[in-house]
């Protein structure tokens, strides 16, 4: 799903596969005791310091860098 923030269809996709049951792919948090809170999300809310490589490309929208 497009958002303001997010518009990268390549990306949105590949977040899809590697992250279904990801509590951010769900915005109305709809059954929440079945979501999960993914390496990438504790990456980008500081809960952890390191990322996987294969996900370097999430942080490139519209060929901006965003970390």
């Amino acid at each position: 799903m497009q958002t303001p923030f997010r518009k990268n269809d390549k990306n949105i996709n590949f977040a899809l596969q590697e992250f279904p049951d990801e509590i951010m792919q769900n915005p109305y948090a709809k059954n929440l005791p079945s979501l999960k809170i993914e390496d990438f999300t504790k990456y980008l809310i500081g809960w952890t310091d390191t990322v996987v490589n294969k996900y370097e490309s999430l942080f490139i929208e519209k060929g901006i860098r965003l970390r």
